[in-house]
């Protein structure tokens, strides 16, 4: 017997507002073990981005165990979802989650929320100064997504596996 269920449309989707954050349907990141984790807090200002990267960049090198190539895709990552949430979200402090398992690493980036969603990325005019951050994070990471968390929160999550996608 087979069942020919719709879509959900979300709000986000047409426009509207937040979804529900008890509402199915988020896509979650491939689980993984958890061998190592890194959390920081990142105030939510421009200048707080290289520091962030930086330790975050110290962190994956010592547990890279040679993939020197996944912590450079981590590091472009990083700087991109930091200079999103500083950008679109609401001006709270931003926390950076880095959980190494197995030689795969989730990139987790929880932020303020806001009026807009991270959505797929779309192709920007050549002359443009913004606009191509999920485009590079799409093309480094094997997966990304994003969901609501408590009080307004989001997170937006990438998957990088230990060798390039």
């Amino acid at each position: 017997m087979s069942t020919n269920q719709e879509s959900p449309v979300h709000p986000w989707q047409s426009g509207g507002s937040l979804p529900d954050p008890t509402a199915p349907a988020y896509p979650v990141h491939p689980s993984i073990p958890v061998h190592q984790q890194f959390t920081t807090t990142v105030l939510p200002h421009p200048y707080a981005i290289p520091r962030a990267r930086h330790a975050a960049i110290s962190t994956l090198s010592q547990w890279a165990g040679g993939h020197v190539d996944q912590v450079f895709r981590a590091e472009l990552v990083i700087g991109e979802l930091l200079a999103n949430s500083i950008r679109h979200a609401l001006p709270q402090e931003i926390r950076l989650t880095l959980t190494e398992g197995d030689g795969a690493l989730v990139i987790e980036v929880e932020d303020g929320g806001g009026p807009t969603c991270p959505s797929t990325p779309v192709r920007v005019p050549e002359d443009c100064e913004s606009g191509r951050g999920l485009g590079i994070v799409s093309a480094l990471a094997h997966s990304w997504s994003w969901h609501p968390a408590a009080n307004g929160r989001r997170v937006t999550w990438v998957y990088v596996p230990p060798t390039p996608c």
